[in-house]
């Protein structure tokens, strides 16, 4: 089997996104570090300090971002859910059965989109 080629401006990018990660897992073990330690006594940065700044770091990178779908279809619920509780604050008026029927509908029927397209993705 063939050895493959790296490139140099693919080696150049490696170091350089080595050095960023190095620099932002060795602020991350400070912080970690300095977050356990007593008052008084000095930072020191042990291994188990630097590992769970790894996995934090690790974490934050697969952490799935919610898409703007997502985003949307929560700031739509919650603007028909207020719109309902206007219509529920005037039931004795026909507009005010309205508007709480048709906010309850079809903030229920995002919810309920948005639960499916959830299930399906994991």
């Amino acid at each position: 089997m063939a050895q493959p080629t790296i490139t140099e401006l693919a080696t150049r990018t490696i170091s350089e996104l080595v050095s960023s990660y190095e620099e932002k897992l060795r602020k991350t073990a400070i912080s970690q570090s300095s977050a356990t330690k007593n008052s008084d006594a000095p930072i020191e940065v042990t291994a188990d300090h630097v590992n769970r700044a790894a996995e934090f770091l690790a974490s934050r990178f697969a952490r799935p971002r919610p898409s703007k779908w997502w985003i949307i279809s929560q700031v739509l619920e919650l603007v028909l859910v207020a719109i309902a509780g206007v219509g529920g604050g005037h039931l004795s008026t026909d507009w005010g059965k309205i508007l709480f029927v048709v906010g309850l509908v079809i903030a229920g029927v995002l919810v309920a989109v948005r639960l499916s397209r959830q299930d399906t993705k994991s």
